[in-house]
């Protein structure tokens, strides 16, 4: 009989916990379709602040915020509670990405470099035009 035998006991007990919660969120993800559900991670983060011994807010995007100020800042956040949450919660949802405003446009015209070089070339002083061409005659 090991003198670790209450250590050893509540590992066996913690991969046992971890392997049944795995199991059941797996399900709850499949039938969500990983979407994230609101009343599931509710329940879930309030179970997490409880655990963490913080307060538990929702952001604009729908994101637990879990810190121990009066009011959640970046400095009052609950690191800990934070990244166990990412990685125990989080990792299994998936996120829509916010879709661009249809008027925003990143396309870019190609770069001419002769057509940069007569705009440059605008700007100068007849004096300054007249060095310039002087250089690559």
């Amino acid at each position: 009989m090991s003198r670790f035998n209450k250590v050893i006991t509540a590992y066996r007990d913690y991969l046992t916990a971890g392997s049944e919660y795995a199991k059941a969120l797996r399900e709850a993800v499949t039938q969500l379709k990983g979407k994230p559900c609101p009343e599931l991670l509710g329940e879930l983060a309030a179970v997490h602040a409880e655990k963490y011994q913080c307060k538990l807010s929702w952001s604009d995007k729908g994101e637990a915020q879990f810190y121990t100020g009066a009011k959640y800042t970046y400095e009052g956040r609950h690191n800990a509670a934070r990244m166990s949450w990412q990685r125990n919660v989080r990792v299994h949802f998936t996120i829509d990405a916010p879709k661009a405003s249809p008027k925003a446009s990143f396309k870019t015209e190609p770069a001419d470099p002769v057509a940069k070089m007569i705009k440059a070339m605008e700007k100068l002083t007849p004096a300054q035009r007249r060095k310039v061409l002087a250089a690559f005659a």
